[in-house]
Formats: structure tokens, sequence, C-alpha cells
């Protein structure tokens, strides 16, 4: 019996015939589902069809290892991260050794280092990098990417480079805030933000002066309150905007762990979101369901983001996009409004 052919397949499946002789190959990444579907065609037309010999997990990459540096194991948006990452690497069965840099740029190069000594056991590196600026780090991807060691970028960049990555549209995610606290009527908006040596402090701070400037909206120093990615630094961005003689009606916090400390501040102070004042901020934080506190945010799904990197890095090991141009995945963020954006009785006129 003539088994079928790959462009059958495609056209029965509906997919792509190199998507197709990526599962026969094994030779980068297909999802499961469409494997199953694939196995199953190909049992239905040859009876004598063997999945574990022509369907198997790339034997060059089962038992092997990737590294995963995050900046800020605290932080739920990178351990989201991991999880994505580790649901792909569980289909060949890789393992993912992670390591914590705690954001800091010299304990970054510690971990690469760390991880080239050993790059007989690390087939590849995903990383969001802590300084994309810094000169020691451009230099420490520059030499990865020389040596030609697979490596992935998340959510934040190298300057000056385009080396393949998934990221985030942190300027549509921060004009969206905007343009949501507007639409409830506020004029007053105030800005959390943090350090703009990373991609997404610089570009939610650039969507947040865009969208201001976009509705005629003046943009004061005191209105932009700036620190470190830190809870503590939230608290103080946020003690700071509450003694302003001329308070704003709405703020828009930029990062998760500073919304942490923002709600801690408001806490402290007998003051409640929706009520004294209006609240929109950057991705969700799990816990604030738990609470019972309704927090609009704007969203992306850090997990998904995890999934696309491994399935960027597993072909760059398999070398299935030979002299292409690099891979760069922008993801859309998404609002999900719980009515923390309205504009409090307070004020209204």
């Amino acid at each position: 019996m003539n088994r079928i052919t790959n462009k059958e397949i495609a056209e029965k499946l509906n997919i792509s015939t190199a998507t197709v002789s990526r599962a026969l190959n094994g030779s980068g990444y297909v999802s499961h589902e469409t494997k199953e579907r694939i196995i199953e065609l190909l049992k239905d037309s040859d009876p004598s069809f063997s999945d574990t010999a022509y369907l198997g997990m790339n034997r060059s990459l089962t038992g092997s290892s990737v590294a995963v540096i995050i900046p800020d194991i605290s932080n739920t948006f990178f351990t989201d991260i991991i999880r994505g990452v580790e649901s792909v690497a569980r289909q060949y069965n890789m393992i993912v050794s992670f390591f914590h840099a705690d954001e800091s740029a010299a304990q970054e190069h510690r971990l690469m280092e760390l991880v080239m000594q050993k790059k007989s056991q690390f087939k590849g590196l995903i990383i969001p990098p802590v300084a994309e600026a810094d000169p020691s780090s451009v230099r420490y991807f520059d030499h990865l990417h020389s040596i030609d060691f697979p490596f992935v970028l998340v959510d934040r960049d190298i300057a000056k480079r385009s080396f393949d990555g998934v990221f985030v549209d942190n300027v549509k995610g921060s004009f969206t805030a905007v343009k949501t606290l507007v639409k409830a009527g506020h004029r007053d908006i105030a800005m959390i933000a943090f350090p703009t040596n990373v991609r997404p402090g610089r570009e939610r701070r650039q969507g947040f002066i865009q969208a201001m400037k976009y509705y005629d909206l003046p943009v004061t120093e005191d209105f932009i309150q700036q620190g470190g990615l830190t809870v503590e630094s939230g608290y103080e961005c946020a003690k700071r905007l509450f003694s302003l003689k001329n308070r704003p009606t709405a703020i828009y916090s930029g990062n998760n762990v500073m919304t942490l400390g923002l709600l801690k501040y408001m806490c402290e102070n007998d003051l409640h979101v929706g009520e004294d004042i209006s609240v929109i901020a950057f991705d969700n934080i799990d816990i604030l369901d738990y609470l019972q506190i309704p927090l609009s945010v704007i969203t992306r799904s850090s997990f998904q983001m995890g999934v696309l990197a491994m399935q960027l890095l597993i072909d760059k090991i398999s070398k299935t996009n030979l002299n292409s141009e690099p891979r760069r995945i922008n993801v859309m963020p998404e609002l999900d409004l719980r009515g923390s954006e309205k504009m409090p009785d307070k004020f209204r006129q």
C-alpha cells in the first residue's frame, strides 16, 4: 500500500507541508494536537503505520536541557513564562533549568557565563535581559550570536540589535489604558512608571505620553512618578502622588509589582480603588481576584509568551529556519475592564 504523501496530509488537515515535514522528522516545533491529527490520518491510510518509527520526538532533543534566566522570581509574569516554556519542553522530553538574575546585570552575566561553560548540557537559552543598553550586556549577547548559540529574548530587548524574540506592544497597551480613562471622564491622569533602561519601561511611558498628547491633556513632571521594579518603590510613587496639592483622579500603573505597592499605600491610608481614585494597571495580579479587588488591567498571556519563545528556540536548535531573518513576534495586549477605571462619584461634576 502506498503511504499518503506529505502534500495530501497537508491538504486534508489544512496545514502546510512544512508543518507535516517538521512533525515527521521531529525537527522544529509542532503542537501536540497537530501531531495527533497527523498520526490518526497516517494510521487510517496505512494500518501498518508505526507512530514510534515516524512521529517520535526528535531524539537529539530528548533528555537535553534549555536554560531560562529570569530577572525577578517574585514576579508571576516571569514564572508564568517558565510554565509556558515547560509546557512545550515536556512534549520533547526536555528539561528546563531556570536561574534568577535578581534584576542585576552583573548576576545575569555570571549566569550566562555558567550556561556557556555548560553548553554541552544546554541546547539553548531563553531570557528577558536585565539591561538592554548596558555595553557589557550587548557584548554578551553579541558573543552568543557570533558562536551560533541558540537564544530567544522574551519581553525585553537588546538595544540596536534584532535578535529572535517574543515581545509585547507596550505602546498600544499604555495608549489603551489612557484612552479608557479619558472615555470614563478623566483628565488628570498620573502614571507610575519604571526605568527606561528596559524596553517595557520605555515603551509604556512613551505610550502614556502619546495618548495624553493625543487627547490634548497636560503631561506634568509631578504626574509621572518613576521608581524601581519593587513593591516598596510603587509604594513611594503612590505616596508622592497622593501628597500632591492637586491630586490626579486616575492612576495608570505601568508594572504589576509596583501596583502592589500602590495598593499597599492605599490600604494603609484607608483609600479605596474606585472610590477615592481610579486605577488601571499593566498586567494582571491573580491574588487580587481572591481579595475581591476588581482592578481593570492591560493584560497579556505570559504563559503563551513562554510557549512562543520555546517554539522559536526549538526551531533555532533544530535549524529549521536557516538563513532566515530574525523572528520577532509581537503579542497584542488586551483590555480587561473590571470597573476600577470609572470616575469616582466624589470627582463627578
